[in-house]
């Protein structure tokens, strides 16, 4: 394979046919398509609700309907779907390949790491931080990314910039310059920001009390310790932020830096090795992320099934709670399903 063939991502269906000849090319096929539809779609979700909640309610119609806020997101819709659609095949006929995009997107993606991070942990940090150094941060990477392409390889074309030393380079830059941005913006004029402010947020739409599960109401009702109380959000930012922190030090660290520096070249051995801890991570994701959500939210999918069966009027009447006996064991207590009387 050359060069190229490997940038633009071949090396997947090259495999694939070796091995599996038209059968693999076929999955292959799929697997592609099944990717980039689900990624378009997340994105596509992405930007009509920033464009629907985040600036039509929040800056041009603040008493929006839901009609109203509907109708924008049809349109941020429509207008990511032409863009995309276009600025892809922009990149293509200028010679921008699947290798470059992903060289440099850490270079458009990194600046706003630690001014986000410090939105939820350090009260400290000014609302001009969060927003200019991220920009900052994004123009110090770009900066270090063509100057060293341009220091290195003699100039700024789509070959120079698409090296990977630039582009580390350039993505490391991107990352941490917003640090120093936002600790020294805000040290100037700190916000000391209120976190019971939080509690003061609403939904876009408030749901009426009605429309609200009663086996989940009794649930928020009798344990007050459960999901979105202060306990339970203190908890989970602890988590969050020691996972990040981990997860920043293995990727970023431990695994690619020791590897960079002795220039390892991988061997057989170690090379089916990678590969074992790949298929293995890749099915540890399909059931974390694939089957997971469905257990965890099962409570969730038989509310929206017994509303859509038995309609508004006889789902408020459908109770089902669960109370603890005297010895322990949940046993139901109350069962009430209008309709079938």
């Amino acid at each position: 394979m050359s060069s190229t063939e490997i940038s633009n991502g071949l090396v997947l269906p090259y495999a694939a046919i070796t091995i599996a000849g038209k059968g693999g090319a076929a999955a292959t096929l799929l697997i592609t398509f099944m990717a980039v539809t689900s990624t378009l779609s997340a994105q596509v979700i992405a930007v009509s609700s920033i464009i629907s909640f985040d600036v039509y309610r929040t800056y041009i119609n603040k008493r929006a309907t839901d009609i109203d806020v509907i109708r924008w997101s049809h349109y941020g819709v429509v207008f990511f779907g032409i863009f995309s659609a276009a600025f892809s095949t922009l990149l293509h006929y200028v010679g921008v390949d699947l290798g470059w995009t992903l060289y440099m997107l850490g270079v458009l993606t990194c600046p706003g790491i630690f001014p986000t991070a410090f939105t939820i942990l350090w009260r400290r940090q000014s609302r001009v931080a969060v927003i200019v150094s991220p920009l900052l941060g994004m123009a110090t990477g770009l900066a270090v990314w063509l100057g060293s392409a341009k220091a290195l390889y003699g100039g700024t074309t789509v070959a120079t910039t698409g090296q990977i030393l630039p582009c580390v380079y350039g993505t490391v830059a991107s990352c941490f310059s917003p640090l120093p941005y936002t600790i020294i913006l805000s040290l100037f004029n700190p916000q000391d920001f209120d976190w019971a402010d939080f509690r003061k947020e609403k939904l876009a739409f408030e749901a009426p009390d009605d429309a609200i599960d009663p086996v989940i109401r009794h649930e928020l009702d009798e344990n007050p310790s459960g999901p979105g109380s202060q306990p339970h959000l203190k908890r989970w930012v602890k988590i969050a932020a020691y996972w990040s922190i981990a997860t920043f030090v293995g990727h970023w660290v431990l695994w690619p830096l020791p590897m960079y520096a002795s220039k390892y070249i991988f061997t057989k051995t170690f090379f089916q090795a990678w590969l074992v801890v790949a298929i293995i991570w890749l099915w540890g994701t399909l059931l974390v992320g694939g089957f997971y959500p469905v257990i965890d939210g099962h409570r969730q999918f038989t509310a929206i099934y017994r509303s859509l069966r038995y309609g508004k009027s006889q789902q408020q009447n459908a109770v089902v709670f669960q109370e603890g006996s005297s010895d322990g064991e949940v046993t139901p207590t109350e069962k009430v399903e209008a309709g079938r009387k």
